[in-house]
């Protein structure tokens, strides 16, 4: 279990909100909606880019801030990895790879 684990799962809320609130943007600015895709790479530049981008910055500012007072910093940063990863990024992975038939 993560050094604060209710703080934890608060930033994995973040990131994902963060994600949501860009995709619907994208979604409704119809001129950002019709960027042509990249043939396996992104179906949708526009919101896959700027979230790689976003997420980065996000994730280094939160991290950073979470790491500031657990005595093993290393070991407490892997289990943050893992309760963000676990909750939001494997479920949602799975399903697309899956959905694009490459599972």
């Amino acid at each position: 279990m993560p050094y604060q684990p209710v703080k934890a799962f608060l930033y994995a809320v973040v990131i994902w909100v963060v994600g949501f609130i860009w995709g619907s943007v994208v979604f409704m600015t119809p001129a950002v909606r019709a960027v042509a895709p990249i043939p396996d790479v992104s179906s949708n530049p526009a919101i896959t880019f700027p979230i790689i981008l976003i997420w980065t910055v996000l994730t280094l500012l939160l991290a950073r801030s979470y790491l500031k007072t657990p005595p093993d910093k290393s070991r407490e940063g892997l289990k943050l990895r893992d309760l963000c990863h676990r909750k939001f990024c494997f479920r949602s992975c799975c399903a697309r790879l899956s959905f694009a038939g490459r599972i």
